[in-house]
């Protein structure tokens, strides 16, 4: 009985290390399958198709006058002014209210 189980071991050992031997790397000349290379010749021709573009740029604040002008002043966004606005609503709510100090709860 010892026999066998010992048999039975090491037929599992030997399974295991077979499953685990590297497979060789495919041929890197070129695809295997005619739908590979199908595939592969579609992908080629959507980039050969794609237009060289770039992509548009940002426009800066203030606009194209003010950035040529070397303005350095900065122009307040849509959303900076609308931060703005809240904030002093905030703050006329509540007149006597003491600014909170950053890193503690506010009271």
């Amino acid at each position: 009985m010892t026999k066998l189980l010992a048999v039975v071991i090491a037929g599992l050992f030997s399974a295991g290390a077979f499953a685990q031997s590297s497979v060789p790397p495919a041929t890197p000349g070129g695809p295997a399958t005619p739908a590979q290379a199908k595939a592969e010749a579609k992908v080629e021709a959507r980039k050969a198709a794609k237009p060289d573009a770039k992509p548009a740029a940002t426009p800066t604040p203030g606009g194209a006058a003010a950035a040529a002008a070397g303005s350095t002043v900065p122009v307040e966004t849509k959303a900076q002014k609308a931060g703005e606005s809240r904030k002093a609503k905030r703050n006329a709510k509540r007149p006597g209210r003491k600014a909170a100090e950053p890193g503690k709860t506010p009271t």
